[in-house]
C-alpha cells in the first residue's frame, strides 16, 4: 500500500459520505476506502474488504481493467469500463464505472479514483456500441439502432431506437431465427447467419449491407455492423448497429468545392511524397491514411490498411504500448519505434522504425526501412565473435601448450633427483638413458605445438591415421619419473598396430593428461594401477582409461569436472587444466568424453573419437 495514503486516513475520511458510489485504490490498486452507497450497492462488508485487491473482490472482471488502471496511474483520465453479469436472481445487471487517476498537490498519481453507475440494458448497449473500436468507422448520417445477441442463452436484444426503425412495438420479442429472417443476402451470396457463426467460430467482425427480405421493404439496404465479445478465449455475446444503407457515398474532391484551389489535406500533400507516411486517428486508433510509399514499403494495398488498427499488422508488449502513449501525451511524438514485419510479395521479414508526431486530431507516422542497417550490424557481431572464439582458442592453446610444458619439466626434474641420489653406475646409465629419451620427446612435443600453430584452422584436412600403441608408449616414457615414485602399475591392453584417426599432439596430450592424472590422485591405501584399452563402434573408436584412484562424486562436482581452474573434492593439488584440455581437444577432433566415477573407487573415462576413414 502507498505509505504516504496509509498513514493519512484522515485524508480520505471524506469518501464514505459521497452520495454516489465512488472508491480509492491505492498505486498497487489495493482498496483504500469507498462510499457507503458503493458497499451497498454490491452488498460488500467494509471491515472485509479495505486493504484487499480490487480486481480480487471482482473475479468477473478481465485483464484490460488492469490495463485501465495502469493508464490512469499514467495520467489518462474519464477512462469508461462496462460492466454487465447476471445475478443470484438471474438479473442481468450492468454498470458504468469512470475510473481517473487520483492525484496529489504536486499533480503526482498516488491512486485511482472510481465512479460508477447502474445503466439500463438501453443505455448500456448504445454506450458500448459507441465506445467499441470496430464500430467507429461509420458516422452515422441516419438513425440506428443497438442489438445484442447472447451466444450463450441463444437470445436477441433490440434497442427502442431498433425498433422504432423496424416499425414493431416496443413490445415486440426479437428471436435470431426473425433477425436473421429479416435479410436477404449481399451480392456475393452472404447472409446475417454467415457473418454470426464467422464471429463466433474466428472472432471476424463485420460491416456490411444487407438486403431486407420483406416483402414490402425488398431490396432495401440495411447496414449492420457486428463486433463479437469473448471471455476465457470463448464467443459469449455479439454486438452492432443497424441502420439504413447509404445509396451513395461520394469521394471527397481533390478540388475545394467551387474553386480550382488544391486541396491542402495533410493525407492528399503526403500522397506522392517519397518518404513512407501514414495516419491514425487519435480517437479510434485506426488508420486513415497511407501515402504509395508507405503502401509499397509494406506490400499492401490500401483497402488493406485503411479503416485498420495498427495492431492488425504490428505486435506491441503492454510496455511499448505505455511508453508509447506517455512519449505522445508527453510531447506529441515519438520516436524510433522498431517492429519486424513480415513483406508477402518478397517473402522475407523487414525491420521498420517508426515516428510519428501529432498533428490537429491525428498522429502522422513515418517509416523507415532499416533492414540493411542490421543486417550489417549483425554480420558486424558475428565477425566480432568470430574474433573472441579465435581469442578464446588462442588462450586454450596457451594452456595446453604451458600444461603439457610443465609435465616434461616435472619429469626432468624428478629423473634428476633420482640420478643425484642413485649410487649404481648401471641405474645411473639407464636413468641417463631415459633423460635423453625424454629430451626427445620434449622436442617432438616443441615440434607438434609449432604444426599446431598452423593447423587449427583446417582441423579436418589435418587429422591422420594414429598409432595408439605407439602414443601411449611415448606418454608413459615422458612420464617416467611420476611411474616410478608413485610405484605406479600400468596395463596397456591395447595391440601394436591400432589407428585411430586424430591429431597426433591433441592424442598424445589427452592420453598424457589422463594418465598423469591417473597416477597422482590415487587411493592413499592402493597402489595407483592403471588400465588402458580400446573399443571399437560402427563409428567411433573408444579410448578407456581406467583407475584406482580416490574418485569423484560426479552429482555435487559434476559443473566443475571440466571447468578451468576448478579444484575437485579429494583433489586439492589439481588446477582442473588437464581435464578442460582433455575435453577441449577431443571436441576439437569431433569427439565425446563420457565419465564414471565414485569416491574411493576409482575413476572411468571413456574418449569417442570419430572414425572418418
Amino acid at each position: 500500500m502507498n505509505t504516504s495514503i496509509s498513514n493519512h486516513p484522515s485524508a480520505i475520511q471524506w469518501v464514505n459520505q459521497l452520495p454516489s458510489a465512488s472508491v480509492l485504490l491505492d498505486k498497487d490498486c489495493t482498496l483504500i476506502d469507498a462510499s457507503n452507497s458503493w458497499f451497498q450497492e454490491f452488498g460488500l462488508n467494509r471491515d472485509s474488504t479495505l486493504k484487499k485487491p480490487f480486481l480480487q473482490l471482482f473475479p468477473r472482471l478481465d485483464e484490460s481493467w488492469q490495463d485501465s488502471f495502469e493508464y490512469a496511474l499514467e495520467g489518462l483520465k474519464d477512462i469508461k469500463m462496462v460492466d454487465k453479469y447476471v445475478d443470484d436472481q438471474q438479473h442481468t445487471k450492468t454498470f458504468l464505472w469512470h475510473i481517473n487517476p487520483w492525484m496529489d498537490g504536486y499533480g503526482k498519481a498516488v491512486g485511482i479514483i472510481l465512479n460508477v453507475k447502474n445503466l439500463t440494458q438501453d443505455t448500456a448497449l448504445e454506450l458500448e456500441v459507441k465506445n467499441s473500436p470496430a464500430l467507429l468507422t461509420e458516422k452515422w448520417e441516419s438513425s440506428f439502432g443497438s442489438w445484442e445477441y447472447n451466444v450463450k442463452d441463444n437470445t436477441v436484444y433490440w434497442s427502442k431506437e431498433l425498433k422504432a426503425l423496424f416499425g414493431v412495438p416496443k413490445t415486440y420479442e426479437p428471436s435470431l431465427k426473425k433477425s436473421i429472417l429479416l435479410f436477404g443476402t449481399n451480392p456475393e451470396g452472404k447472409s446475417l447467419k454467415h457473418y454470426l457463426d464467422a464471429a463466433i467460430t474466428t472472432g471476424q467482425p463485420w460491416s456490411v449491407n444487407l438486403p431486407l427480405a420483406e416483402k414490402n421493404r425488398a431490396g432495401d439496404l440495411m447496414h449492420i455492423i457486428g463486433r463479437p465479445k469473448f471471455k476465457n478465449g470463448n464467443c459469449t455475446r455479439i454486438i452492432g448497429t443497424i441502420r439504413k444503407a447509404q445509396k451513395h457515398s461520394p469521394k471527397k474532391p481533390l478540388l475545394s468545392p467551387n474553386t480550382n484551389k488544391p486541396r491542402t489535406d495533410t493525407l492528399v500533400l503526403l500522397e506522392d511524397v517519397p518518404a513512407s507516411i501514414g495516419a491514425i486517428a487519435l480517437k479510434t486508433g485506426k488508420i486513415i491514411g497511407a501515402n504509395h510509399a508507405l503502401l509499397d514499403l509494406l506490400g499492401l494495398a490500401k483497402k488493406d490498411v485503411v479503416a485498420k488498427h495498427l495492431e492488425d499488422f504490428l505486435w506491441f508488449t503492454k510496455e511499448e504500448r505505455i511508453q508509447w502513449y506517455r512519449s505522445i501525451k508527453t510531447n506529441s511524438s515519438f520516436q524510433g519505434l522498431q517492429k519486424e514485419v513480415f513483406h508477402k510479395q518478397i517473402g522475407q521479414k523487414l525491420i521498420l522504425r517508426f515516428s510519428g508526431k501529432v498533428i490537429g486530431q491525428n498522429l502522422v507516422v513515418s517509416c523507415e526501412d532499416v533492414t540493411s542497417f542490421h543486417l550489417k550490424e549483425a554480420a558486424t557481431e558475428a565477425q566480432l565473435a568470430l574474433a573472441n572464439e579465435e581469442l578464446k582458442r588462442i588462450t586454450d592453446f596457451t594452456h595446453m601448450a604451458s600444461h603439457n610444458l610443465k609435465a616434461h619439466a616435472t619429469n626432468f626434474d624428478l629423473l634428476l633427483n633420482f640420478l643425484q641420489n642413485e649410487k649404481s653406475e648401471t641405474e645411473r646409465a639407464n636413468l641417463l638413458k631415459i633423460l635423453f629419451q625424454s629430451a626427445e620427446n620434449l622436442a617432438t612435443s616443441i615440434k607438434g605445438l609449432r604444426e599446431l600453430v598452423t593447423i587449427r584452422q583446417q582441423m579436418d584436412s589435418q587429422k591422420k591415421l594414429v598409432d595408439l600403441s605407439d602414443v601411449i608408449y611415448r606418454c608413459l616414457q615422458n612420464n617416467n619419473g611420476l611411474v616410478k615414485t608413485y610405484n605406479a602399475k600400468v596395463h596397456n591392453e591395447v595391440l601394436d598396430g591400432y589407428h585411430i584417426q586424430a591429431i597426433p599432439v591433441y592424442l598424445e596430450s589427452i592420453v598424457s593428461n589422463l594418465l598423469v592424472n591417473a597416477i597422482k590422485f590415487k587411493n592413499e591405501q592402493e597402489r595407483p594401477i592403471v588400465f588402458i584399452s580400446v573399443e571399437e563402434t560402427k563409428t567411433h573408436d573408444v579410448l578407456l582409461i581406467e583407475d584406482n584412484g580416490v574418485g569423484m562424486d560426479l552429482e555435487k562436482q559434476k559443473d566443475k569436472l571440466f571447468a578451468l581452474y576448478k579444484t575437485l573434492q579429494n583433489m586439492d593439488n589439481a588446477s582442473g587444466a588437464s581435464l578442460y584440455l582433455v575435453k577441449y581437444q577431443i571436441e576439437l577432433l569431433g569427439g565425446k568424453i563420457l565419465v564414471e566415477s565414485k569416491i574411493g573407487k576409482g575413476s572411468v573415462f571413456r574418449l569417442f573419437f570419430p572414425k572418418n576413414r
